[in-house]
């Protein structure tokens, strides 16, 4: 359960802080596409970067004398807000069922509104128009669109009235707002609880309403008469995933209509946009790393019950950790934790870890070889090494040998 709670907390900060910046910062713009692509990569990026791990490399110099083998360095923090929040979490007395209820409701209407359609579509009189499908249904409801399916009441409209209403439906069907929606909606079944995925919904909405109605205008439609038209639309049956063109009925629209000036600054919003997301996506990806080429005043000497089969720091074939580099990365931090003691009495450092990858690919002949400078922190460092799986042993001369690493582990408080 608490591997689901980080995701949802990783998750929910993400959303939240591209959330806050676009309702601060671009949602006035006319920058229509750029919004949406901003607002849809926010959707991805709250749902896959808990996922994602990307080695960032950091320079370091440690001296001057060369020793092999020495593998990136790992930082190991003291707890991070996620690591408050997730135990705290965990202890909230029914928390699985109260987000599984909140899940299945969701899930459940999506599903309904989904099927509403699709019934609604067998009752209508569907005709083409262009590349487009029209069905006429009959009832009170303002137009919508699903898809490549318009659905309106021709009977409530006239021949100008309808050709607007049309131009502005085929803009959502021709820029996909369909598949927007879904995505919103599956991401908002699995963040229901998160009110800043509820303020993105309406933010995305309200985008594909802009521009749609941008479209209109483009279309040489008298803005007057069209506002006439918005006025107009009574509220229907609310039906998702659907784009409706009733919705968010604001000044805002009528605002948006004209609002054809590139304001400045605008520019240098989009710049802080790239920023930000690019900024998010380490801090939560990343995993610092630094390859230490060069490590002073280590001496490993050979243990009795190693001297007989000779240990190699030079091969042909390296041994290689199951999955790669990154895989050892995520092995370590998720089970190497900042000794509490160490903690408190505020010690930092950095201790390497000297180890053998045997013939068998096992982790052998663990031992310290550079002490960080307090034992809480060397102890540690031992312990996670000596719990790595199995690695594919190394090669050397077509034979299978003992080949030696060194492992810089550096825990910061900061």
């Amino acid at each position: 359960m608490s591997a689901l709670i980080s995701y949802l907390f990783e998750s929910a900060v993400v959303l939240g802080v591209l959330t806050i910046f676009y309702w601060l910062v671009l949602h006035k713009e006319s920058f229509f596409r750029f919004n949406r692509i901003y607002l849809l990569v926010s959707l991805l990026l709250a749902a896959f970067v808990p996922f994602l791990r990307i080695p960032v490399p950091v320079n370091s110099m440690e001296s001057t004398e060369l020793y092999s083998n020495v593998l990136a360095t790992i930082t190991i923090y003291t707890d991070t807000a996620r690591d408050n929040v997730v135990p705290f979490v965990e202890q909230i007395p029914g928390f699985k069922w109260i987000y599984l209820v909140g899940v299945t409701g969701l899930l459940i209407r999506l599903i309904v509104g989904i099927i509403r359609v699709g019934a609604l579509s067998n009752k209508a009189s569907i005709v083409g128009y262009k590349r487009f499908k029209v069905a006429d249904l009959p009832g009170q409801f303002s137009p919508f669109s699903f898809f490549n399916v318009i659905f309106m009441n021709r009977s409530l409209y006239s021949e100008r009235d309808m050709q607007q209403i049309l131009v502005h439906e085929m803009a959502h069907v021709r820029f996909k707002h369909s598949w927007d929606v879904l995505l919103l909606e599956i991401i908002l079944i699995v963040q229901w609880f998160n009110p800043f995925a509820w303020l993105l919904r309406n933010q995305l909405k309200e985008l594909h309403e802009f521009q749609a109605d941008h479209e209109v205008v483009l279309s040489g439609a008298s803005i007057g008469q069209y506002k006439e038209l918005l006025f107009f639309q009574s509220t229907g049956a609310r039906l998702l995933p659907v784009n409706n063109l009733n919705q968010s009925l604001t000044q805002k629209r009528f605002i948006m209509m004209t609002n054809n000036r590139i304001k400045r600054y605008a520019f240098l919003k989009i710049g802080v946009a790239f920023v930000l997301i690019s900024g998010l996506t380490f801090a939560f990806a990343g995993e610092p790393t630094t390859r230490d080429r060069s490590i002073t005043n280590v001496a490993i000497d050979q243990s009795p019950d190693q001297q007989e089969e000779k240990i190699y720091e030079m091969v042909d074939v390296l041994p290689e950790y199951v999955g790669g580099e990154v895989k050892m990365f995520e092995f370590i931090s998720s089970n190497l934790k900042y000794p509490d003691t160490a903690k408190k009495a505020g010690k930092e450092g950095k201790v390497f870890v000297s180890f053998v990858i045997n013939q068998q690919g096992k982790v052998t002949n663990t031992k310290i070889a550079r002490s960080s400078g307090h034992k809480e922190l060397d102890e540690a460092a031992i312990d996670v090494v000596e719990l790595m799986p199995t690695w594919t042993p190394g090669k050397h001369e077509g034979k299978v040998v003992n080949v030696r690493f060194v492992l810089p582990l550096n825990f910061a408080l900061n």
